[in-house]
């Protein structure tokens, strides 16, 4: 018997026969015979087609294979659940920090801006102003905060509060003047700040 290689997938086969028993593609030369039925031609087409020259049996072996492999390194490589747990209280956690830091970075910006009022309140009147002649004037928190201001003849000390954090309510304060020190004078405590790394009294 002479095998014969095939032009599709390469395969050794009888040279007698019509078509390769492994991907089913015709032999150079060979036509469907006329007295062949529509259903007898209809299969041989499909068998010819791209699905049946993929789906070798190397192809099959080597998809096998790979499945395999991944299901082993899945099993290998997937979190337990304590590590889900961890791994989700951490973003949780993650995302109350970011929101605290927003919310405290909002509030430094109002004691600023309130700063800025405060000096452009006093060119005016020669006097510093509480928060509703600054509010009169303009000044706007932004949403969430409260602000109080002590004002003195010669400074004043600002507060800012937020109820809105999930960890508990914040504060930030500052002091102009009013005999303040050099180290305190225009310097912003935020209870809470997580990037407050001066020491605590």
């Amino acid at each position: 018997m002479l095998m014969v290689k095939c032009r599709e997938c390469g395969s050794l086969s009888d040279s007698l026969a019509q078509s390769c028993p492994y991907c089913g593609a015709l032999r150079p030369g060979v036509r469907f015979d006329s007295a062949a039925s529509s259903s007898q031609r209809l299969f041989v087409a499909i068998r010819n087609g791209l699905l049946f020259r993929v789906l070798t049996p190397r192809n099959l072996l080597v998809g096998v294979v790979l499945v395999v492999v991944g299901l082993m390194v899945y099993q290998r490589t997937r979190p337990t659940e304590e590590e889900i747990v961890a791994r989700a209280t951490a973003a949780a956690a993650a995302a109350v920090a970011a929101r605290d830091s927003s919310v405290i970075a909002s509030m430094k910006r109002d004691l600023r801006l309130a700063m800025t009022a405060e000096e452009m309140y006093f060119a005016g009147m020669h006097t510093y102003g509480t928060f509703d002649q600054l509010k009169k004037e303009g000044f706007v928190l932004s949403a969430g905060n409260t602000m109080v201001i002590r004002a003195t003849s010669n400074g004043y000390f600002l507060t800012v509060t937020n109820s809105t954090l999930p960890s508990g309510d914040a504060e930030c304060t500052m002091q102009v003047a009013g005999g303040a020190s050099t180290f305190v004078d225009g310097v912003i405590v935020c209870r809470g700040d997580p990037k407050d790394l001066r020491p605590k009294p």
